[in-house]
């Protein structure tokens, strides 16, 4: 591919990748499953990558991560993998980034919010915000998978947000599930920026949760339970 990325610049590269032949809906029938990357840059710190859907929603890849390290990934057969179903997250990683999968920053979730098709044109968008150290995107590929009859996006089917818009104080419910199944609670924004995190230690029916601090706005719920992770839309008015 050998794309370069405009140093210190804010407009960045923005790498199109078509997607076509999928049948079905995220979220649906379709769950985002990876993006591989190589870039060679010999300042990571000075990177921020996102990946935006056809729908326009968007995932925080990486933001300023890696110190003054090089590279993701090692070769473009050996590149750095995104995976939604990965446990560490690139913040926590350790440049070029091999050997394991990593979560994104954001999350690959909200892609799967509305319910569109996988199908268009996906972009990977990459600025260099720091002069001096310049880098060049060398490989991308995203994968899709399809969706088993109990999956992760079904989970949201067992759990209700009350009120919901609200004022950032609301309670979330467990349908037919217990609620002391819940290990976690995480609040992402549009962005897929984590901006609230709660480990659930409760067991009644009910968890509340006072959000009323954080500004008006779209957020994204996930609840992560022992057989995975719901995502619920959050209205903040």
């Amino acid at each position: 591919m050998g794309t370069a990325i405009p140093d210190n610049n804010a407009t960045g590269v923005t790498i199109p990748i078509t997607v076509s032949g999928l049948t079905g809906q995220l979220g649906i029938d379709i769950w985002f499953k990876q993006m591989k990357l190589h870039i060679t840059h010999s300042w990571l710190d000075d990177l921020d990558i996102t990946l935006i859907a056809p729908d326009t929603y968007i995932s925080n890849i990486s933001s300023d991560n890696g110190g003054s390290d090089d590279n993701f990934g090692s070769g473009c057969g050996s590149p750095t993998i995104f995976s939604a179903s990965a446990t560490t997250n690139i913040t926590a990683g350790t440049p070029p980034y091999v050997g394991m999968t990593y979560g994104a920053e954001g999350s690959f979730y909200f892609f799967h919010i509305t319910n569109s098709s996988p199908n268009g044109t996906w972009n990977l968008k990459v600025v260099d915000d720091e002069g001096a150290n310049a880098g060049t995107v060398e490989y991308v590929e995203i994968e899709f998978t399809t969706i088993n009859s109990v999956n992760e996006y079904m989970l949201a089917d067992n759990f209700s947000i009350y009120p919901n818009p609200s004022s950032g104080q609301f309670t979330i419910k467990a349908n037919n599930y217990q609620a002391s199944a819940i290990n976690q609670i995480e609040i992402h924004n549009v962005l897929g920026e984590k901006i609230y995190s709660s480990d659930i230690q409760q067991t009644t029916s009910g968890i509340s949760v006072d959000f009323s601090s954080h500004p008006s706005g779209i957020y994204f719920l996930l609840i992560k339970t022992e057989e995975g992770t719901a995502t619920k839309k959050l209205i903040i008015q």
